[in-house]
Parts: structure tokens; sequence; C-alpha cells
């Protein structure tokens, strides 16, 4: 049976687990603690994390003894502001030997792992196991400090490793309403579309894009007004009579004392006179970037429906 577990000293969880007995005769055994954050692959990195976004961490635990190390469970004790999502995947060398099911559920705040027995490494080849750990940068632009610690079931007391800095930079959070007058339309008229997108996030919305796909038989008749607080420099606007307007190169800042950053977008579009009746929506994607993270996506479906009679 599966185990789970969240908090808990060394002595409580591998009791549980009925490996309080593993240890064998010579105490504790030191092992080697190296950590990092790491990219999809694997591979270190000292890249910010984004506010909000999810990075990976990486913890192995090697064992350069003589002695097997029995028992073996790690420990993540998350700084507030940080939330441990999943565990992609654990590596063992051949050697290694999982004694125990031990892993956490999503949320905790000191995910523990475990239990493993490691033996002595030898030339060439080291004994080691690797937990990569999904977490979500909850909390706002700072510095915290994640240190992984070891338990082992012969003894209660904690080996702690080396503690990695992550840095959690600032970020955007973009949203998109979309309104329409009137909603009631007939085939031939013009319409006025408001377009009001919303940065409540940290950091500045850069290289900001709007991009909608109009409803068969509506077309792009023209940008009335664009205000806000959004930087309008180097923007530019649809073609006339596309079904496809795109408007782009926005910058929307963050929130500020004053409220969340705001970019409106005030548009007409024409209802050709062969539209039949009908209801007739737009959908929309919504794309941003900011100075530390790749740029991002939101789509919408069926916003601000016309009905021609």
């Amino acid at each position: 049976m599966r185990r789970r577990a969240g908090l808990g000293s060394a002595a409580v969880l591998l009791a549980a687990l009925g490996l309080a007995g593993c240890a064998g005769s010579g105490g504790a055994v030191p092992l080697r603690v190296t950590s990092s954050l790491v990219d999809s692959v694997g591979t270190p990195i000292s890249a910010d994390l984004p506010q909000g976004q999810l990075g990976t961490f990486q913890v192995t635990l090697t064992n350069d003894t003589q002695q097997a190390a029995s028992g073996v469970a790690l420990r993540l004790a998350l700084p507030s502001g940080l939330s441990y999502v999943s565990t992609p995947s654990i590596t063992q060398s051949l050697g290694s030997v999982r004694t125990a099911d031990l892993d956490p559920p999503g949320g905790v705040a000191a995910p523990v792992w475990g239990a493993w027995t490691i033996p002595p490494s030898s030339p060439g080849a080291p004994s080691f196991v690797t937990v990569t750990i999904q977490l979500q940068a909850q909390g706002g632009p700072g510095r915290y400090r994640l240190t992984p610690v070891v338990l082992t079931a012969a003894t209660s007391a904690e080996q702690s490793g080396p503690p990695v800095t992550l840095t959690v930079s600032p970020a955007p959070s973009l949203s998109l309403t979309l309104r329409v007058a009137p909603a009631l339309a007939a085939a031939g008229t013009v319409v006025t579309y408001r377009a009001a997108i919303t940065n409540s996030g940290s950091g500045a919305a850069t290289g900001t894009t709007l991009s909608l796909t109009l409803p068969d038989g509506v077309t792009y008749a023209g940008t009335q007004s664009v205000s806000g607080t959004a930087t309008t420099a180097g923007a530019s606007a649809p073609i006339l009579g596309s079904t496809l307007p795109v408007w782009s190169g926005y910058t929307v800042p963050g929130a500020g004392p004053s409220g969340p950053g705001l970019l409106i977008l005030i548009f007409q579009a024409q209802i050709l006179a062969t539209v039949p009746s009908g209801t007739y929506a737009v959908s929309a994607a919504l794309i941003s970037g900011s100075g530390t993270a790749a740029a991002t996506m939101q789509t919408y479906a069926a916003l601000a429906p016309v009905t021609v009679p």
C-alpha cells in the first residue's frame, strides 16, 4: 500500500513505515546532498522563476561511504510563497533500492519522500537517489531559501544539505473582457466593441498582442480609441476589412497602488448585409511576455455575442 506523508521527524515517519530497525549497527550514514534548479531536461540553471509560474528543483542523495545507508528519506521544508505541486520523477542508481513508498500529496508545506537503501559507491559508479520536484512560485517577488534535509531510521538527527536560494521575479497576469454594443444589430449595420486587457500581476506585460477571430460575415472597420495605462510606442493596429484583426506591441504595466495595469481598445466592425439571422460571437487569443519569462498565450471563446434578427 502506498503511504503518503507531509510533516514529521525521521523517527516518527520511518518508524511508521516499519523501518526503525533497518539502518544497521553503524548509525546514520552521512550522504552527500546536492540540489539545484533545473530546466526541462534536468540541466542545472540559475535563472529566476517568474511569479505564478512552475519551476523544477532537483535533489540528489549520494553515498560516498563504505557502508550502506538504510531507511533514507528526503524532506524539503518550503518557505511561505513556494508551493509543492508534484514529483515528476525519481531516479536511482542500479544498486539503490526503494524499501517503502513514501510520497507527498500536492500542497503540503514540508513534502517527504522515501524510503531507500543506498549502497556504497564504487569507482566510476556512484550510488544515488535523485528526486525531481515541481514547485510553484505563489508568493510575491523576492528571494526564497530551499534546504533539503536527509532523514534516516537509525537516528532522530537530521542532515541538512546545502541551501539553494530561489529568486522569484515579477511577472504579468493578464485577463481580457470583450463587450459589444448594440448586442442586437441588423445586417448591414456597424457595432462597437470594447476590449479591456487588465494586468493584475507584479510585472509589466511586454509585447502584448490581442488577436481576434470575428464571426463569418463580420469585418474589422477601424479602431476608435486606445486608452489606459499601457505604453503604445511601436504598437500596430489591424488592417481594415480584416476578419482576423490583431493589435500588437503594447506594454501593459503591472498592478500598482492605483490598481492593475490597463489597456482599452475600442473598435468597430461591419456586419455585412448578406449575414443571415443568428447569433455571432468572437474568439480571442491574448499573448504577452515579460523580461524573465517566455511569452504566454490565453485563448477565449464565445465572447461578446451579437444577435442579428
